[in-house]
């Protein structure tokens, strides 16, 4: 059975921007790569446009890994645009947030200027948190640079930490739980396990199967279950869709 040990974090005092029109923008960001942000999103791409949602996704990484993924995909739900500058960020999400239900943005470390400008436009930060020690003070860290950055923001985003690729039932696992209650983290209810499947995704493609699909699939759950994915509680906003020319 996958854990599914929740963690309990203190109520966000500020006025997050759920109430907003047009597409949600979602971000993911870490201090470094290999956490697990691309996999993440990539994932929730397919998942949501399998429901019926049409997703813009925005890659801003060197190498673009995530467009790569997306052709792969073939999904005509799912849009791509690679970003090659910090300007283009900004003006693209403008020309497109009133055509889809959710716009992802795919981010380098950051303390780049990409992810800077990518924290501006965000409604929902998603930030992967592996069990090392090492992880553990990164996404802590990558989640109080997000709440300075957006201190002045009218509506603040809402900033998730997802405990992800953990190896289930070890000690680590377990610690690095407790560290994230004890520092008072916003952490998603729900631990995705370590697994193949995910790995796998970079050689064959597509969406991830077997055991890792049935885990994101508890995943998406908990996103829905916590209210943070806009598209499961408005509905899809078809009637004013257009596609990337």
């Amino acid at each position: 059975m996958t854990d599914t040990t929740a963690v309990q974090v203190a109520p966000e005092a500020v006025e997050t921007n759920k109430g907003h029109e047009g597409a949600q923008i979602i971000i993911s960001l870490q201090q470094k790569g290999g956490a697990g942000k691309t996999t993440m999103l990539c994932c929730l791409a397919g998942a949501m446009a399998r429901d019926g949602a049409k997703i813009l996704f925005l890659d801003t990484e060197a190498g673009f890994p995530a467009a790569a993924w997306c052709e792969d995909l073939d999904d005509e739900n799912v849009d791509c645009i690679e970003i090659t500058s910090e300007e283009q960020l900004p003006a693209t999400v403008e020309q497109y947030q009133d055509h889809y239900d959710a716009i992802l943005i795919d981010t380098a470390g950051w303390d780049s200027r990409m992810a800077s400008y990518a924290i501006g436009e965000a409604h929902l930060i998603l930030i992967p948190c592996k069990s090392s020690k090492k992880d553990s003070i990164q996404a802590v860290k990558t989640y109080f640079h997000a709440k300075t950055a957006t201190k002045n923001h009218k509506k603040a985003p809402e900033i998730v930490i997802n405990l992800w690729g953990l190896k289930k039932y070890t000690n680590v696992a377990e610690r690095t739980r407790v560290e994230m209650a004890e520092a008072k983290m916003p952490v998603l209810p729900y631990t995705m396990p370590a697994l193949t499947g995910f790995e796998q995704m970079d050689w064959a493609g597509g969406m991830p199967q077997g055991a890792a699909a049935a885990a994101f699939q508890q995943w998406l759950g908990a996103m829905q279950n916590e209210h943070h994915l806009v598209y499961y509680d408005r509905g899809p906003l078809s009637q004013k869709t257009t596609e990337v020319a």
